[in-house]
């Protein structure tokens, strides 16, 4: 049987195809560390309106395969599948795979629905995500309009090749509240894109932060007949301060935008071989999604707990010991654990006190996020009491407090006490033994060290001559010693010339040194504000000298976490930014004399943390 004809396209198109073969090949043939594998559950949007409908995602990271997940009926919602979407980047030889399941909600009727937290079993290890809960309201009733395709953004949309969008929540926030939201960003598929920069939100009033990777998921979707590769970023964004505020996300691209192009026939004629070998350049393109006013609102007053640390969200709390049987003076490991959704690097949890009853240590916390933003997760508290006598019982119940978005009001939450069974001592037994003894003598071992004698040996007379003396000798290596070291030092000094590393130090030193002069103005001219900024970027700056990150997008649980735990260094770091934040947060305008104390604490924590080693996480 003869072949038949192959045209030039055809002959292209082959070659194209067998280089981009060549290219995954080499890609599957490097050599690459799979990351441990994890899940997260997530609503798009939380909040909708009786008619329309969600999307539930669900993302197993770590793995290039996973089972769908299984979802449970529940009265009120109908649930249907949407399929799966597979993505696997390869970075610096690491392996960053994930699967993402779609499911499709319609709710049938109004009111409050929980969505179990889902569970599946992968290579032996059990991942499970948290509850989600999703608001339905009746139609016409939300505070927001969520853009849709078939809106009027969507269809200013659906007429350019490339638009942003940014989901916004339906709902007021708070000052301090950590909000996820997503950012897509809609390409048509005749546009080539090179670059695209990392988004960011216009103004002041909003801090955001980004997955480490900075890798958005892509998806595809048909718009009146057209389609769309979208990529989505997950953001998670914090107010600043109270008030109406604009939310509009802004980020440049750089494309190849379809046009008319010249028929030259034959291999040039393919549309890849003209991008790789010429023809027009791409577009820089700025891009801003539709502007949206939200209100955001401080904490309310009414109602709030005296332990209250600034945790705003859903969480819920739960404590173990161990051991449960001791003998007094014996430690025993409190473990605290709060777990949910919100900004954990405001959960703070309190731990146990020295009393008559206990003794204390101070405890070490870490937070174990479950979703790429350090939204989700849960925050460990490891705390070592020790039980002074038998008559303890239990381990005292342990108070936590949040305040919900959602219901707008303050939650106070409460372990339940844990039962221990403590010994006494053979010490205190014996001392007990002893009092009731009526002034018998009790025989009790003493030990004590024996003295030391010193006796000269028999002095012998030695003349050595000057050449065989040790202190000559080792006289002679000075030469060799200092040649070794001018070497050495010169080597440091090429390397510290040619390392970037050394130059951000020093460059992190210098931005110190003018946050530091900007407090000093500010606490003399009295400028409460300023001088809080400018102490939390200058601790900033310090830390941010060691990880290869932007100093000022470092967060207060980031910054804890490169500071050695249980030191007076983290308690000072955790009393100047929660200072900052509350001063940021409320406005308070303090004295000449408190602003001069808050300089000498932020000096002094400044010089123990150039003295000391950061930790690297």
């Amino acid at each position: 049987m003869t072949a038949a004809p192959r045209g030039p396209h055809a002959r292209v198109h082959a070659a194209t195809f067998a280089l981009l073969a060549l290219l995954a090949l080499g890609v599957a043939a490097a050599p690459a560390a799979q990351a441990r594998p994890g899940m997260s559950a997530r609503l798009q949007p939380r909040e909708v309106e009786l008619g329309q409908s969600s999307r539930l995602v669900v993302t197993v990271t770590g793995v290039q395969n996973a089972p769908a997940p299984r979802v449970a009926q529940i009265d009120g919602l109908r649930l249907q599948s949407l399929g799966q979407t597979t993505s696997v980047h390869i970075v610096n030889g690491e392996v960053n795979a994930e699967v993402t399941h779609t499911f499709l909600i319609e709710p049938t009727r109004t009111g409050r629905f929980t969505i179990p937290a889902l569970s599946m079993v992968l290579d032996g290890e059990r991942l499970a995500t948290t509850p989600l809960v999703l608001d339905v309201v009746p139609a016409g009733a939300g505070s927001a309009q969520r853009t849709r395709p078939d809106d009027a953004d969507g269809e200013a949309r659906e007429r350019k090749p490339v638009s942003l969008q940014l989901d916004v929540p339906r709902r007021d926030l708070y000052v301090g509240e950590l909000v996820p939201m997503e950012l897509r960003l809609y390409v048509r598929e005749d546009v080539r894109v090179t670059e695209v920069t990392a988004p960011v939100l216009a103004g002041n009033a909003f801090t955001v932060s980004r997955p480490r990777d900075g890798q958005p998921a892509q998806t595809s979707e048909i718009i009146d007949g057209a389609r769309y590769v979208v990529a989505t970023f997950p953001l998670a964004v914090s107010p600043v301060t109270a008030g109406d505020h604009v939310l509009e996300a802004k980020l440049d691209l750089s494309a190849y935008l379809p046009a008319a192009r010249r028929r030259f026939g034959g291999l040039m004629d393919d549309p890849f071989f003209e991008s790789f070998f010429g023809g027009r350049g791409p577009r820089k393109i700025p891009l801003a999604s539709p502007a949206r006013s939200v209100r955001v609102l401080p904490l309310p007053d009414a109602g709030r707990p005296p332990d209250f640390s600034g945790a705003i969200g859903r969480f819920s709390v739960s404590a173990s010991a161990a051991p449960k049987q001791v003998t007094a003076g014996d430690p025993v490991t409190l473990t605290v654990v709060v777990s949910g959704q919100g900004n954990f690097d405001r959960v703070t949890i309190p731990a146990l006190g020295t009393d008559a009853d206990w003794k204390t240590y101070a405890a070490s916390t870490k937070f174990e996020p479950s979703d790429e933003l350090g939204w989700a997760g849960r925050k460990v508290a490891e705390q070592a009491i020790v039980p002074q006598s038998d008559g303890v019982t239990a381990v005292p119940s342990r108070p936590f407090s949040y305040f919900d978005p959602e219901t707008r009001r303050y939650v106070q939450l409460e372990t339940e006490p844990i039962a221990l069974a403590v010994v006494a001592s053979p010490r205190s037994v014996a001392k007990g033994a002893g009092g009731a003894a009526a002034g018998a003598a009790v025989a009790t071992p003493e030990w004590e060290l024996v003295p030391n004698h010193i006796a000269p040996g028999r002095l012998v007379e030695r003349a050595e001559p000057l050449t065989a003396q040790p202190w000559f000798l080792a006289l002679q290596g000075v030469p060799l010693l200092a040649l070794a070291a001018a070497t050495l030092w010169a080597r440091r000094r090429e390397r510290l010339w040619s390392d970037p590393a050394h130059h951000r130090r020093i460059a992190a030193r210098r931005r110190v040194e003018a946050e530091v002069d900007a407090m000093r103005r500010a606490a003399a001219d009295g400028d409460t504000q300023a001088f809080f900024a400018a102490a939390r970027r200058a601790v900033q700056e310090r830390l941010g000298a060691a990880p290869a990150r932007t100093a000022e997008s470092l967060t207060l649980a980031e910054m804890e976490a490169l500071v050695e735990p249980g030191s007076d260094r983290l308690a000072e770091l955790r009393a100047i930014v929660g200072q900052a934040d509350a001063v940021a947060y409320s406005g308070e305008l303090l004295p000449r004399e408190r602003l001069a104390a808050w300089q000498e604490r932020t000096l002094a924590l400044l010089r123990a943390l150039d003295g000391s080693p950061t930790r690297r996480r």
